[in-house]
């Protein structure tokens, strides 16, 4: 029997379909099913009208789009944002709205590494208050009992940024 014949035969008794699966669609829900962290996704997905501390995502990006490594798109800079952090120097800047998940499993522990960060709800939505892009990454971070941890890293300086205002 060929190889792609095996494959074919192996995903069928899975429980998959072969029409538009990919092998390496396969290996990765082979993957996911035997180690579900590995399944973290993260993205921008965030209700236009979600209250962020004061804010709601079009106030602090456009076109935000996390890709495998990298995210791209447009940050606006904001000032005022007094319910992100008490403290003045923490209150302007270039700020990233983010969700992260993995999709049905209970008790995940989800850290996001950046500068400065709140973590919002339980359901995964972060802020962070960005630096300097040119060397700076986000790590996404998933971890429970039983399971190895899984780190995503993206890259930030694919990210423009709007002007910062001038003093007025």
């Amino acid at each position: 029997m060929s190889l792609k014949k095996a494959l074919k035969n192996l995903l069928i008794a899975y429980g998959g379909s072969t029409e538009g699966t990919t092998l390496a669609d396969y290996i990765n829900n082979l993957a996911v099913a035997k180690d579900p962290l590995l399944g973290l996704k993260v993205d921008t997905d965030i209700a236009a009208d979600e209250d962020l501390l004061g804010k709601v995502i079009g106030d602090l990006q456009e076109n935000v789009v996390v890709g495998e490594d990298k995210i791209t798109g447009r940050l606006k800079y904001v000032t005022d944002y007094t319910g992100f952090s008490g403290d003045p120097t923490q209150q302007e800047g270039y700020f990233i709205a983010l969700h992260a998940e993995v999709p049905d499993v209970e008790n995940v522990t989800i850290k996001v590494k950046n500068e400065m960060q709140v973590t919002l709800d339980p359901d995964g939505i972060y802020v962070g208050l960005l630096g300097d892009l040119a060397d700076q990454t986000i790590e996404v971070e998933a971890s429970k009992d039983g399971y190895e941890t899984v780190t995503k890293k993206f890259k930030l300086y694919t990210l423009s940024l709007d002007p910062k205002p001038a003093d007025e």
